[in-house]
Protein backbone atom coordinates (compact mmCIF):
# COMPACT_ATOMS: atom_id res chain seq x y z
CA UNK A 1 0.00 0.00 0.00
CA UNK A 2 1.42 3.22 -0.72
CA UNK A 3 1.40 6.60 1.53
CA UNK A 4 -2.32 8.35 0.59
CA UNK A 5 -3.74 4.54 1.60
CA UNK A 6 -2.01 4.05 4.84
CA UNK A 7 -2.98 7.61 5.68
CA UNK A 8 -6.64 6.81 4.89
CA UNK A 9 -6.28 3.57 6.49
CA UNK A 10 -5.10 5.44 10.10
CA UNK A 11 -7.71 7.81 10.16
CA UNK A 12 -10.74 5.41 9.05
CA UNK A 13 -9.48 3.61 12.84
CA UNK A 14 -9.38 6.38 14.52
CA UNK A 15 -12.76 8.05 13.26
CA UNK A 16 -14.72 4.58 13.54
CA UNK A 17 -16.21 2.30 16.41
CA UNK A 18 -16.69 -1.31 15.20
CA UNK A 19 -14.93 -3.69 12.58
CA UNK A 20 -15.23 -6.45 10.73
CA UNK A 21 -12.35 -8.69 9.42
CA UNK A 22 -12.83 -10.38 7.06
CA UNK A 23 -11.41 -13.67 5.59
CA UNK A 24 -12.17 -16.95 3.29
CA UNK A 25 -13.76 -19.96 4.20
CA UNK A 26 -10.47 -21.78 4.84
CA UNK A 27 -8.04 -19.31 5.49
CA UNK A 28 -4.07 -19.73 5.25
CA UNK A 29 -2.53 -20.26 8.94
CA UNK A 30 -0.80 -16.77 8.26
CA UNK A 31 -3.80 -14.69 6.76
CA UNK A 32 -5.31 -15.58 10.79
CA UNK A 33 -2.19 -15.17 12.77
CA UNK A 34 -2.13 -11.97 11.00
CA UNK A 35 -5.87 -11.18 11.43
CA UNK A 36 -6.11 -11.79 15.18
CA UNK A 37 -3.06 -9.42 15.27
CA UNK A 38 -5.03 -6.37 13.89
CA UNK A 39 -8.01 -7.75 15.98
CA UNK A 40 -5.78 -7.37 18.93
CA UNK A 41 -4.41 -4.00 18.15
CA UNK A 42 -8.12 -2.68 17.31
CA UNK A 43 -9.75 -4.13 20.58
CA UNK A 44 -6.15 -2.43 22.24
CA UNK A 45 -7.55 0.76 20.96
CA UNK A 46 -11.41 0.29 22.45
CA UNK A 47 -12.73 -0.81 19.11
CA UNK A 48 -15.56 -3.39 18.88
CA UNK A 49 -14.03 -6.30 16.51
CA UNK A 50 -15.68 -9.10 14.93
CA UNK A 51 -13.76 -11.88 13.01
CA UNK A 52 -15.09 -14.10 10.26
CA UNK A 53 -14.73 -17.19 9.56
CA UNK A 54 -14.67 -17.44 13.56
CA UNK A 55 -10.97 -19.30 14.48
CA UNK A 56 -11.20 -23.54 14.97
CA UNK A 57 -10.44 -24.94 18.76
CA UNK A 58 -7.48 -25.96 16.90
CA UNK A 59 -5.85 -23.14 16.38
CA UNK A 60 -7.33 -21.06 19.75
CA UNK A 61 -4.68 -24.36 21.33
CA UNK A 62 -2.17 -24.02 19.02
CA UNK A 63 -1.96 -20.68 20.07
CA UNK A 64 -3.31 -20.46 23.29
CA UNK A 65 0.11 -17.91 24.80
CA UNK A 66 -0.82 -15.24 22.55
CA UNK A 67 -4.49 -15.48 21.62
CA UNK A 68 -6.30 -13.04 23.98
CA UNK A 69 -9.49 -13.86 25.72
CA UNK A 70 -12.21 -13.60 23.34
CA UNK A 71 -14.36 -10.57 23.98
CA UNK A 72 -17.87 -11.02 24.25
CA UNK A 73 -19.50 -8.23 21.25
CA UNK A 74 -23.08 -9.77 21.00
CA UNK A 75 -23.91 -9.50 24.32
CA UNK A 76 -27.77 -9.30 23.28
CA UNK A 77 -30.27 -11.54 22.11
CA UNK A 78 -33.48 -11.42 19.99
CA UNK A 79 -36.08 -13.70 21.05
CA UNK A 80 -38.78 -14.72 19.19
CA UNK A 81 -42.61 -15.95 20.42
CA UNK A 82 -43.95 -17.77 17.56
CA UNK A 83 -47.46 -18.31 17.63
CA UNK A 84 -49.38 -19.95 14.36
CA UNK A 85 -52.20 -18.36 13.32
CA UNK A 86 -54.26 -21.28 12.41
CA UNK A 87 -54.16 -22.62 16.54
CA UNK A 88 -56.30 -20.01 18.47
CA UNK A 89 -57.21 -17.25 16.35
CA UNK A 90 -55.43 -14.17 17.96
CA UNK A 91 -57.12 -11.06 18.21
CA UNK A 92 -55.32 -8.52 20.30
CA UNK A 93 -51.51 -9.12 22.30
CA UNK A 94 -50.75 -7.01 25.55
CA UNK A 95 -48.41 -7.31 28.32
CA UNK A 96 -47.90 -6.86 31.94
CA UNK A 97 -44.95 -5.87 33.82
CA UNK A 98 -45.12 -6.81 36.98
CA UNK A 99 -41.87 -7.17 39.96
CA UNK A 100 -41.09 -10.44 38.74
CA UNK A 101 -42.45 -11.43 35.06
CA UNK A 102 -43.35 -9.85 32.13
CA UNK A 103 -46.59 -11.31 31.16
CA UNK A 104 -48.67 -11.25 27.62
CA UNK A 105 -51.86 -11.04 27.19
CA UNK A 106 -53.50 -13.13 24.22
CA UNK A 107 -57.11 -12.24 23.43
CA UNK A 108 -58.13 -15.57 20.88
CA UNK A 109 -61.39 -15.94 19.57
CA UNK A 110 -61.15 -19.58 20.36
CA UNK A 111 -58.90 -22.41 23.03
CA UNK A 112 -56.01 -24.21 21.53
CA UNK A 113 -52.93 -22.20 22.63
CA UNK A 114 -50.63 -24.12 24.52
CA UNK A 115 -46.64 -24.85 24.90
CA UNK A 116 -47.01 -27.38 22.46
CA UNK A 117 -47.77 -24.88 19.96
CA UNK A 118 -45.73 -22.13 20.75
CA UNK A 119 -42.23 -21.95 19.10
CA UNK A 120 -39.60 -19.90 21.25
CA UNK A 121 -36.70 -19.19 19.28
CA UNK A 122 -33.35 -17.07 20.66
CA UNK A 123 -31.11 -15.33 17.99
CA UNK A 124 -28.12 -13.39 18.10
CA UNK A 125 -28.08 -10.04 17.60
CA UNK A 126 -27.09 -8.80 13.71
CA UNK A 127 -23.94 -6.49 15.06
CA UNK A 128 -23.47 -3.38 12.58
CA UNK A 129 -20.20 -2.46 12.02
CA UNK A 130 -18.60 1.11 10.60
CA UNK A 131 -15.39 -0.40 8.71
CA UNK A 132 -14.61 -3.91 7.11
CA UNK A 133 -11.15 -5.21 6.09
CA UNK A 134 -10.90 -7.96 4.00
CA UNK A 135 -7.72 -10.19 4.41
CA UNK A 136 -6.50 -12.19 1.71
CA UNK A 137 -7.29 -12.39 -1.67
CA UNK A 138 -11.30 -13.30 -1.35
CA UNK A 139 -14.31 -13.83 0.39
CA UNK A 140 -14.82 -17.19 -0.86
CA UNK A 141 -17.90 -19.43 0.77
CA UNK A 142 -17.51 -16.83 3.80
CA UNK A 143 -20.96 -14.64 3.15
CA UNK A 144 -23.95 -17.12 4.34
CA UNK A 145 -21.88 -16.96 7.88
CA UNK A 146 -21.45 -13.32 7.80
CA UNK A 147 -25.12 -12.32 6.63
CA UNK A 148 -26.27 -14.36 9.60
CA UNK A 149 -24.08 -12.25 12.28
CA UNK A 150 -22.76 -9.30 11.04
CA UNK A 151 -24.57 -5.66 9.12
CA UNK A 152 -21.77 -4.71 6.96
CA UNK A 153 -20.95 -1.11 6.37
CA UNK A 154 -21.44 0.76 2.65
CA UNK A 155 -18.97 -0.37 -0.34
CA UNK A 156 -16.51 2.07 0.58
CA UNK A 157 -16.21 1.07 3.84
CA UNK A 158 -15.32 -2.18 2.87
CA UNK A 159 -11.59 -2.10 2.14
CA UNK A 160 -9.14 -5.03 0.48
CA UNK A 161 -5.88 -4.81 2.76
CA UNK A 162 -4.19 -7.10 0.09
CA UNK A 163 -5.94 -6.90 -3.33
CA UNK A 164 -3.18 -7.47 -5.38
CA UNK A 165 -1.93 -10.62 -2.94
CA UNK A 166 0.87 -9.15 -1.42
CA UNK A 167 2.15 -10.56 2.23
CA UNK A 168 -0.92 -9.45 4.74
CA UNK A 169 1.88 -9.54 7.48
CA UNK A 170 3.21 -6.84 6.69
CA UNK A 171 0.92 -4.45 5.84
CA UNK A 172 -1.06 -5.32 8.67
CA UNK A 173 2.46 -4.61 10.60
CA UNK A 174 2.63 -1.18 9.38
CA UNK A 175 -1.19 -0.18 9.75
CA UNK A 176 -0.62 -1.39 13.84
CA UNK A 177 2.42 0.97 13.62
CA UNK A 178 0.50 3.84 12.93
CA UNK A 179 -1.40 3.46 15.69
CA UNK A 180 1.14 4.48 17.75
CA UNK A 181 0.26 4.10 21.85
CA UNK A 182 3.15 1.60 21.15
CA UNK A 183 0.59 -1.22 20.78
CA UNK A 184 2.77 -2.96 18.53
CA UNK A 185 4.97 -3.84 21.93
CA UNK A 186 2.25 -5.33 23.19
CA UNK A 187 3.91 -9.52 23.35
CA UNK A 188 1.18 -10.88 22.10
CA UNK A 189 0.84 -8.93 19.13
CA UNK A 190 4.46 -8.52 17.78
CA UNK A 191 4.13 -12.09 18.36
CA UNK A 192 1.47 -13.11 16.31
CA UNK A 193 3.16 -11.13 13.33
CA UNK A 194 6.88 -12.74 14.06
CA UNK A 195 4.92 -15.93 13.69
CA UNK A 196 2.71 -15.08 10.72
CA UNK A 197 5.87 -14.26 9.03
CA UNK A 198 7.89 -16.88 9.94
CA UNK A 199 5.49 -18.99 9.06
CA UNK A 200 4.37 -17.72 5.63
CA UNK A 201 8.29 -18.51 5.11
CA UNK A 202 8.92 -21.88 5.96
CA UNK A 203 5.50 -22.84 4.15
CA UNK A 204 7.07 -21.01 0.87
CA UNK A 205 11.17 -23.12 2.17
CA UNK A 206 12.08 -19.32 1.48
CA UNK A 207 15.27 -17.80 2.93
CA UNK A 208 14.58 -14.33 4.24
CA UNK A 209 14.02 -11.34 1.82
CA UNK A 210 16.15 -7.94 3.01
CA UNK A 211 12.21 -6.48 3.60
CA UNK A 212 11.09 -9.57 5.77
CA UNK A 213 14.74 -9.87 7.79
CA UNK A 214 13.98 -5.98 8.88
CA UNK A 215 10.43 -6.84 10.24
CA UNK A 216 11.29 -9.81 11.83
CA UNK A 217 14.23 -7.91 13.46
CA UNK A 218 11.82 -4.95 14.03
CA UNK A 219 9.38 -7.74 15.70
CA UNK A 220 11.75 -9.08 17.82
CA UNK A 221 13.09 -5.88 19.44
CA UNK A 222 9.51 -4.78 19.75
CA UNK A 223 9.06 -8.33 22.34
CA UNK A 224 8.25 -10.74 20.19
CA UNK A 225 8.10 -14.11 21.38
CA UNK A 226 10.91 -16.13 19.21
CA UNK A 227 9.77 -20.05 21.11
CA UNK A 228 6.24 -19.65 21.45
CA UNK A 229 6.42 -18.52 17.57
CA UNK A 230 7.98 -21.42 16.47
CA UNK A 231 6.57 -23.97 19.33
CA UNK A 232 2.84 -22.73 17.86
CA UNK A 233 4.95 -24.00 13.69
CA UNK A 234 6.06 -26.81 14.54
CA UNK A 235 2.76 -27.52 15.84
CA UNK A 236 1.31 -27.07 12.71
CA UNK A 237 3.74 -28.01 10.49
CA UNK A 238 4.58 -31.58 9.88
CA UNK A 239 8.39 -32.66 10.84
CA UNK A 240 8.63 -34.00 6.99
CA UNK A 241 7.59 -30.80 5.80
CA UNK A 242 9.63 -28.28 7.49
CA UNK A 243 13.05 -27.27 5.05
CA UNK A 244 16.37 -29.02 5.95
CA UNK A 245 18.63 -26.10 7.06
Amino acid sequence: MNGEQMEKIKNIIELSGSFALLLNLHPEEHELLAAEALKAALEEKGKSVYLFPKTSEEFKKRWVDIIPIEKKNTPFYINFIRIPKDKCGIKEITYENDEDFFAFKIISERSGLNKENVIFESLPQTATVDVAFIIGPSLEGASKDMEKRVSLPAKDKIISLNPDGKAIEGIIQDIIQDMGEDILSRQNISTLLFASLLFEKTRQYEQSSEETAKREEGLISSGANEEVAEKGIIEMLSLDNLPIS
